[in-house]
C-alpha cells in the first residue's frame, strides 16, 4: 500500500520539510539496504529528499535524488549510504520505522508518493565486514564505520554488490558461496 505527503510550502511558510513515518518491522542486518517506489509532483518544491531508518533506537540518514517529476521511480539505498545520526554503535538488526522527507526548496505547493517499501535482500557473492566489535568496544563511531562504507561504495562502483555486514553478525552460514570478504580496519 502506498501513502502520499503533501507538502503545502506556498500556504505555510514556516514549513522546512514534509514528512511521513512508516512502520519497518525488519531485520536490515543481512540485507543490502532498502529500496521504495517514489513519486514528486513538482519537483522544484524540493531541495532534497532524505530517507531515515530506526534500528535499535538509533537514526540512520542517507539522502536521495529523484531524476524526474510525475514519474513513479525505484529508489535503492544500500546501508552504506547511510550515516548514523549520533555516535553509538551501528545495529541494523532491529528496524522498525522508515522515514521519508521532502526539504522546502520554494514556496511552492507540492506532493510526493511511496510504494512498495522493502528490505533489498540477495545473497551476496561479495561481502564488507565493519568491524563493529570494535565500535561497540569503544562505545562510539570512527573510521571502522567510514572505511567499511568507502569499501562498499568502491567495490559497488566495480560492479561486485557487496553486502555490508557487522562483525558481531558473522557465521560460518553467511559465508556460503561468497567469492571475496574484505576487511577494512578489523
Amino acid at each position: 500500500t502506498g501513502a502520499v505527503v503533501n507538502a503545502p510550502f506556498a500556504s505555510e511558510r514556516s514549513k522546512e520539510r514534509a514528512s511521513i513515518d512508516l512502520p519497518f518491522d525488519c531485520d536490515l542486518g543481512t540485507a543490502r539496504g532498502v529500496t521504495f517506489r517514489f513519486k514528486c509532483q513538482e519537483m522544484g518544491a524540493f531541495r532534497g529528499f532524505s530517507c531515515y531508518v530506526r534500528s535499535d533506537g538509533q537514526w540512520f540518514h542517507a539522502p536521495f535524488a529523484p531524476s524526474v517529476s510525475a514519474s513513479w521511480q525505484t529508489v535503492k539505498l544500500n546501508k552504506e549510504r547511510f550515516t548514523p545520526e549520533g555516535g553509538k554503535a551501528i545495529s541494523w538488526s532491529k528496524a522498525d520505522m522508515v522515514r521519508i522527507s521532502g526539504w522546502r526548496g520554494g514556496d511552492i505547493n507540492s506532493s510526493f508518493s511511496i510504494d512498495s517499501l522493502a528490505a533489498v535482500k540477495n545473497r551476496p557473492l561479495t561481502i564488507v565486514l565493519q568491524a563493529q566489535s570494535v565500535v561497540a568496544r569503544r562505545g562510539s563511531g570512527g573510521d571502522e564505520v567510514k572505511y567499511a562504507n568507502i569499501m562498499c561504495r568502491s567495490l559497488d562502483a566495480l560492479g561486485f554488490e557487496p553486502l555490508l555486514l557487522d562483525d558481531v553478525q558473522l557465521d560460518d552460514s553467511l559465508l556460503t558461496g561468497v567469492n571475496l570478504l574484505a576487511l577494512p580496519l578489523n
